[in-house]
């Protein structure tokens, strides 16, 4: 084996690098050889037993291809003047450094208010990674398990029921916090059967509860969505639907803080997401880009 890694470190000096450290591997019978080869880090995995070698390169600052980004800064431009979007920036980092960034078009057509660095925009549903982060620390934390049944938390979600053919039976199982992270707990946006028929008829009264004196909020909204058919079996498939609703309802129920406290109090403020918020205050309206649906008109 010795003999081997002799070989290598000879084969790689001759490939004027400039560092080499090569040491023992958490494997059996490995190594993973650091080396640096023009300007970029490179390593080396080596498995003896199967003849086999691995390498990742780790690209530097310099290593970044300036034709490249400056092709994709070009694309950007054709698609705000294609009209396929009014605005769009792209922000490249790389081992925790800011590699590259780009801004083009409008937050504002009308007003002809430029896409800035510091543009404020709606996240829409990249909020599901953020909840499923929310849900990972209360893991960490020891106050919930994944595969803890939804019904843990909240009861309305105990002995959960399809449609089959039509006719009601029990789902077979109650959904666990892992199906809703996965989005396999049977539940759905809405559609045309059982479970879509009751599923969009609460969605559309809890958003008119929003206006009245007495809104539906996170925790209701889940326990009453919990009571509703579910499209299939917990664990059968994978649905996209509201199963991130549902694990807000369980940060709300296991913290006793309101969901959009504890992301703020959790997430956010660690992380400096200053700008990151579920509504945008009014000292920075001015800062949040306007939406825009592409028509036949343009």
């Amino acid at each position: 084996m010795n003999f081997i890694k002799l070989r290598l470190e000879n084969v790689i000096n001759s490939m004027n690098c400039d560092k080499i450290t090569c040491h023992s591997h958490d494997l059996k019978c490995d190594y993973v050889m650091k080396i640096r080869f023009k300007k970029c880090d490179y390593l080396l995995y080596i498995r003896f037993e199967k003849c086999e070698i691995f390498v990742y390169k780790n690209y530097e600052v310099h290593s970044m291809r300036k034709e490249k980004l400056l092709r994709m800064n070009e694309i950007m431009d054709e698609l705000v003047r294609d009209g396929e979007v009014a605005g769009m920036s792209a922000l490249i980092v790389q081992n925790g450094k800011e590699q590259h960034y780009y801004e083009t078009g409008y937050a504002d057509i009308v007003n002809r208010i430029p896409l800035k660095r510091d543009t404020i925009f709606r996240l829409y549903s990249m909020t599901k990674p953020i909840t499923a982060a929310a849900v990972m620390l209360l893991v960490e934390d020891g106050k919930i398990d994944l595969v803890d049944p939804v019904s843990n938390y909240l009861t309305g979600f105990k002995n959960p029921h399809i449609y089959v053919n039509g006719k009601k039976q029990p789902a077979g199982r109650e959904p666990a916090i892992y199906h809703l992270l996965s989005m396999t707990s049977g539940l759905t946006y809405g559609g045309d059967d059982e479970n879509g028929t009751a599923t969009w008829e609460l969605i559309v009264e809890t958003g008119d509860s929003q206006y009245s004196a007495s809104p539906i909020g996170t925790v209701e909204f889940a326990n009453r969505l919990g009571q509703c058919p579910l499209a299939f079996t917990p664990g059968e498939r994978f649905c996209y639907g509201l199963s991130a609703d549902v694990l807000a309802a369980i940060v709300e129920v296991v913290s006793g803080m309101r969901y959009g406290d504890f992301l703020k109090k959790r997430i956010f403020e660690p992380l400096g997401m200053t700008d990151t918020d579920f509504y945008v205050p009014a000292e920075k309206q001015s800062r949040l880009s306007l939406v825009y649906e592409k028509t036949d008109e343009g």
